[in-house]
């Protein structure tokens, strides 16, 4: 029978014969006979190949001179390996093939034998893997790609998009002599017997060995003659007789003790390397200038004493990491006088506490390191360093501040700075013809405020935009892939002025019709990065974000950003490798980038609806695989705009530098917080930086949509604009008023404008709200109290009640019905000795539930075992690991609790406040939620925070942000997804009715339980009272009236409002005296105000209760509306009355009723006023005040109470029986 060549059975024939010598291919085995060495070779890369991890794709270099073997490796272990895979190739010589043949024919080449297809048609080329992008991810390849030269080449070959196109378990080999190829692209780089590498040859210990016998060998007998020395005695001849000398080397000659004192006399000396002498003691005094001498390596020695002279005019490398001398100064050592070329100078660890003002004089210093030592502070003259590029301050753990730093940075990397609090205004001197881009790493520095993080936020802004501004005048329309500017610091908030804000890693939004302005730069990108045991082992990290943005003509653009991270470190020639980076609680991260292309499809004239998404992710910044230990669990965008050349914030920017504008203090707050750009903005209202006045503006975008960013700006010469106010200052004899003149824009319209209405509506709506918004049963709680009005017994279904459950009878001698196996999610379990307000609530309601028999189990972050709190049986306390005291990691909170629950399931899960993530809740039916403080009340805090600004005082960047941009999306992103938790626990009456009213959450799943404190330490105590009162030097029958304040001593708990009312108040009275318990920044205030305010400090809860005894009224001027203050609980079971801010939250759950105190206004005049009242009525009419606040607080405010209402409520969740009452 014959088969006729191209018929179906030669067809089959000839598959058969292929797929023959395919598996006698695989099972023939590979010798490499002829190659001596290669099998240790071969180790050495199938171990940085790493075939066994099948989880992500490798990339792997293999990198050296032509000739030395590359190719010989390669092709053994490719040939020792290939059967592992399912398609694999070794595409042999691409430079010369691509020469012969094109490019084109090694692509179609390359994917034919991957895909085991002869006749496949490849198409484009710059499109063909994206084509077969499918096909090539259902297949675990193995490619070799031989002597690539160029990056086109290697793009055409393995695809555009990288490792993103292939299955996990995939690995490429790429042979090269070009090191600069491999940079971007690989995991690992092998380098084989000799290679290149910035300008110096670096070999095997083979070659190293055979080269030194043949050195040795070129002049036996004269070893000055030698071009390289390694025996003691030759070297010794030759340092004291041989002056020519250029390279000595003395790396790791651990028994060397000492260098000859003629040291200066080798004046032909380079480079003199001492890395690893590890018994070096002594550097000899370099009295005669070394004026060749660029490279002096002195890491890891044992140096001790500092040498008197150090003469080195070309100096340009200084290297002593590791060596900690004993002068605590450290300043002789450093050779600033005589080394001016120095351009890197690296001292790790070298036991440093602080440099000399003279720094300066390194003028051209480019790179330093200050890792791991001393520094609290670094001297102002740093900011002189104008060639200053990079700066290493990892792990200087006593670091406090920072100064102004040089104009140029661009890199700085703070990590572990545990200390670090403050940072100059402004951070760096800023030109306005910058134009290089910055990355400041903060990771780890949790002791950083949130002044320092919005100083850092505020200048990353101010200088990307002048970069972005930049980039518009020199016509710069391309993609810049880095960030013009990025920062990131510890925390989990996204800064609040992002316009679009969304939960978890995506998002999509749809952007105002003119975005696309001829001011566009491209996207202030914002996310929160949860890290759970990270341990950074590549050094490098980054976020990266893939945009896509679709206009309504369906045309569409896609790129990818990057919001930075960090990809350097401190470099130096210690023989040891820096410790990796490792994080285990969430960080913010913060770019701005240059997107210029991003509205090239755009038509510039006319409006255009734009719908654009966010896709955010991790990598290690090599393979671009997502990290298991790490996700972005919040993000935010907003779009960027260059400033106007009015814009407040670049006055004095004009000639050079802000260093000439920020010579005052004002100057220095308005250039900080004027963080604002383009329209949609308030302009500072004050004289700025050169002296001008800046009129007042108030402007918005043009659009009849919502609210807008002020980062978002309108189009004016398109659609129509706003009317704009411009504010004119009258001055008279007495009074200065001010006229506000409404000037009506070129175009004509009559009509106000949406965007206006809501912009001033909405807020202010809101503020009404919180104060005018009451309803029927806004006096219910002091209607439930019998000692004032008698109400009928309540009786119903639970589920149904508006009002709090501590006002309603459960019995405590009783046992409960059931008990419960309970699971309880917070963040922090009482860490210290003296815990927060939320710490205390949750260890009063546990303890108290525990002790009625229920099994708690609390699932919290880890714990200090030396405190007594944490020694507690009962509830039971499950911590989690793999982070510092308080750092929470719901992820492994939630492990921990999944292994109990699979014990025994439990009948009620609880979590404080989103202590459990709302995605992980959808997976609970039984939770209940507490929520200690809602967006929409922090509103009005920062409402009312603002109102108590002084004139002319600028207003602070976060109220701005507030106001403007990000609260309405935070609080609708709330909306949404407070409806994942099952049952919702208001702290007051108010957020009660807020869950209801305003987040929409079904009256039955809102329950109304007022905090609780333990009536067993609070209480009316005579003896106390006098003990305390003597102590503050008051006779028994004193009439001084003393009030009392407790808590932090911050901004937000109303510590302005109380110091200016205080001081107006000893003005006129003599008898009054103030204490105040806590600390904080306010404390050094209090104490100047002298011998009428006592300052105590922070106070455990037995030191409390004296404190409430000694005084005559509590004063609390919180600008926090949310949740309820524990303070005011306790002065009212200690029998005190109370002054407290007048906020819904307050008045209708606490202050309930007039005889229990005094409400006021949060601002200066009225607590003023209400102190005088009080003072007037004297210390008797208090007392019968504070007896009424004990009779109700025993009736409402008991931890007691609290329990009972949590554990009946509880019941309910688990038992629809138990909802009804009684």
């Amino acid at each position: 029978m014959m088969m006729h060549f191209g018929s179906p059975e030669c067809d089959f024939v000839d598959k058969i014969a292929k797929e023959t010598f395919k598996v006698i291919n695989k099972l023939s085995p590979s010798e490499f006979r002829g190659l001596p060495g290669i099998k240790s070779r071969m180790m050495e890369l199938e171990k940085l190949i790493d075939f066994e991890e099948t989880s992500c794709v490798r990339i792997v270099g293999v990198l050296g001179m032509a000739g030395i073997g590359k190719t010989t490796v390669a092709d053994c272990v490719y040939k020792q390996n290939y059967n592992r895979f399912d398609g694999y190739c070794f595409l042999a010589n691409v430079q010369n093939e691509s020469k012969l043949h094109g490019l084109d024919h090694l692509q179609r080449k390359l994917l034919r034998k991957l895909l085991d297809e002869e006749n496949i048609d490849v198409g484009a080329p710059e499109g063909a893997h994206e084509a077969f992008k499918d096909r090539l991810r259902n297949k675990k390849l193995f490619i070799v790609l031989d002597d690539v030269a160029n990056e086109n080449q290697l793009r055409n070959l393995i695809g555009g998009a990288g490792q993103e196109l292939y299955r996990e378990g995939t690995r490429i080999v790429i042979t090269t002599s070009n090191k600069k190829l491999l940079e971007k692209v690989v995991n690992e780089t092998y380098v084989c017997l000799i290679t290149v590498s910035d300008n110096r040859l670096e070999m095997h210990d083979l070659l190293l060995t055979m080269g030194r016998e043949v050195g040795y060998e070129s002049s036996i007998k004269e070893a000055g003659n030698r071009g390289r020395l390694w025996d003691q005695e030759d070297i010794c001849r030759v340092l004291k007789y041989k002056t020519k000398l250029s390279v000595l080397n003395l790396k790791k000659c651990t028994r060397l003790m000492h260098l000859p004192t003629t040291l200066c006399k080798l004046k032909s000396l380079k480079e003199l390397l001492l890395s690893g002498c590890s018994k070096l003691e002594i550097f000899p005094d370099v009295n005669e200038d070394m004026g060749s001498l660029e490279i002096l390596l002195m890491d890891d020695t044992a140096i001790k004493q500092t040498p008197r002279k150090m003469y080195m005019s070309n100096l340009k490398l200084f290297s002593f990491g590791g060596s900690k001398v004993h002068d605590l100064t450290c300043l002789e050592l450093l050779p600033f006088s005589g080394c001016s070329r120095l351009s890197d100078m690296y001292l790790t660890d070298c036991n440093l506490y602080k440099l000399p003002d003279s720094f300066s004089c390194l003028s051209l210093l480019q790179t330093l390191c200050l890792s791991r030592n001393n520094i609290k502070n670094l001297p102002g003259s740093i900011k002189e360093l104008h060639h200053l590029k990079s700066l290493y301050l990892k792990h200087c753990q006593n670091l406090v501040s920072l100064p102004v730093l040089p104009s140029n940075l661009q890199y700085l990397d703070a990590h572990g700075c545990i200390s670090l609090e403050t940072v100059a205004k402004p951070m760096t001197i800023i030109v306005v013809a910058e134009r290089s881009q910055s990355t400041f790493v903060f990771t780890d520095c949790f002791k950083l405020n949130r002044d320092a993080q919005e100083s850092i936020v505020a200048h990353t802004q101010l200088k990307s935009q002048i970069l972005g501004n930049g980039s518009i005048q020199r016509n710069h329309k391309g993609l810049v892939s880095e960030p013009l500017a990025s920062v990131n610091f510890p925390g989990n908030d996204l800064p609040l002025w992002f316009r679009h804000q969304r939960m978890g890693s995506s998002m999509e939004t749809h952007l105002p019709p003119h975005w696309c302005d001829d001011k566009f730069i491209g996207l202030s990108l914002c996310v929160v990065v949860s890290f759970e045991d990270y341990v950074d082992k590549t050094n490098r990290f980054s976020v990266i974000c893939k945009c896509k943005f679709r206009n309504e003509d369906g045309d569409c653009i896609s790129f990818t950003c990057n919001l930075g991270g960090w990809k350097e470190q401190c470099g130096s020639s210690s023989s040891c490798e820096e410790e990796p980076r490792k994080l285990t609680s969430d960080h913010v991260f913060i770019s701005y980038n240059n997107c210029f292309h991003a509205k090239k499809s755009h038509d510039l004239s006319r409006c255009c609806n734009t719908t654009a998404s966010f896709k955010f992710f991790v990598t290690d910044g090599v393979s671009k695989r997502k990290l298991d230990c790490c996700e972005v669990v919040k993000c935010g965008m907003s779009l960027l705009y260059a400033p106007d050349e009015n814009d407040c914030r670049l006055q004095g920017l004009q000639e050079s530098s802000l260093e000439k504008a920020v010579s005052g203090k004002e100057t220095e707050t308005a250039v900080d917080e004027a963080v604002v750009s383009k329209r949609g903005r308030f302009c500072i209202p004050e004289e700025l930086l050169n002296g001008k006045r800046i009129k007042k503006e108030i402007s918005f975008a043009d659009c009849d949509c919502s609210v807008l960013s002020y980062i978002e700006p309108a189009k004016p010469n398109l659609c129509p604009t706003e009317e704009t106010v411009e504010e004119d200052e009258l001055k008279s004899k007495k009074t200065e008023e001010e006229k506000v003149k409404i000037m009506p824009s070129k175009t004509k319209h009559k009509k106000p404008r949406l965007c206006t209405f809501l912009f001033f509506t909405v807020p202010f709506s809101i503020l009404s709200l919180f104060l005018l918004h009451t309803s029927s049963c806004s006096s219910s709680t002091a209607a439930f109290s019998s000692s004032y009005t008698y109400q009928p017994p309540w009786s119903g279904d639970l589920q149904t009640a508006q009002f709090p459950w501590n006002r309603l009878a459960f019995s405590l001698t009783s046992p409960p019905p059931k008990t419960l196996k309970l699971a309880v999610f917070s963040r922090k379990w009482p860490n210290g000795p003296n815990p927060g307000g939320m710490e205390r609530h949750a260890l009063t309601l546990y303890t108290a539930l525990a002790r009625r028999g229920h099994r708690v189990h609390v699932f919290t972050s880890p714990l200090d075992p030396s405190l007594e709190t944490n020694k507690i049986i009962n509830p039971t306390i499950h911590s989690h690991g793999g982070s510092e005291p308080g750092k929470w990691q719901y992820r492994k909170a939630w492990d921990l609790y999944q292994e109990e629950n699979q014990k025994q399931p439990f009948d009620v899960v609880h979590s404080e406040s989103v202590s459990l993530p709302y995605w992980k809740a959808r997976e609970v039916p039984n939770l209940a939620v507490t929520w200690h403080g809602i967006a929409l009340e922090s509103l009005h805090s920062s409402l009312y925070q603002d109102l108590i600004r002084k004139p002319g005082e600028p207003r602070l960047q976060s109220f701005n942000a507030s106001l403007h941009s990000a609260v309405l999306p935070k609080i609708l992103d709330e909306i949404r997804f407070f409806h994942n938790y099952a049952h919702h626990i208001a702290i007051s009456d108010s957020c009660g009715e807020m869950l209801r009213d305003v987040y929409q959450i079904p009256e039955k799943r809102v329950h109304v339980i007022l905090n609780g404190v333990d009536e067993k330490g609070f209480s009316s105590d005579k003896k106390l009272r006098s003990l305390f009162r003597s102590k503050l030097g008051l006779q028994e029958k004193s009439s001084a009236i003393v009030l009392g304040v407790a808590g932090r001593l911050v901004k937000d708990k109303g510590h302005p409002l109380l110091f200016e009312a205080f001081s107006k108040l000893i003005e006129t009275h003599s008898n009054v005296h103030l204490v105040v318990a806590g600390s904080g920044p306010w404390e050094q205030r209090y104490k100047k105000l002298g011998d009428k305010v006592t300052v105590l400090g922070s106070l455990n809860p037995n030191e409390l209760k004296g404190f409430y005894n000694g005084i005559d009224i509590f004063v609390n001027p919180t600008l926090r509306p949310q949740g309820l203050d524990l303070t005011l609980m306790e002065a009212m079971l200690s029998g005190k009355p109370v002054m407290a801010s007048r906020y819904p939250s307050i008045k209708r759950s606490v202050v309930v009723n007039d005889e229990f105190g005094f409400m006021f206004a949060p601002n200066v005049e009225a607590l003023t006023a209400v102190m005088e009242a009080a003072v007037a009525e004297g210390a008797e009419r208090l007392a019968e005040r504070g007896w009424k606040c004990r009779e109700y607080a025993a009736e409402m405010f008991t931890a007691s109470k609290m329990a009972l209402a949590y554990e009946r409520l509880f019941l309910c969740i688990k038992d629809q029986r138990f909802c009804i009452y009684p």
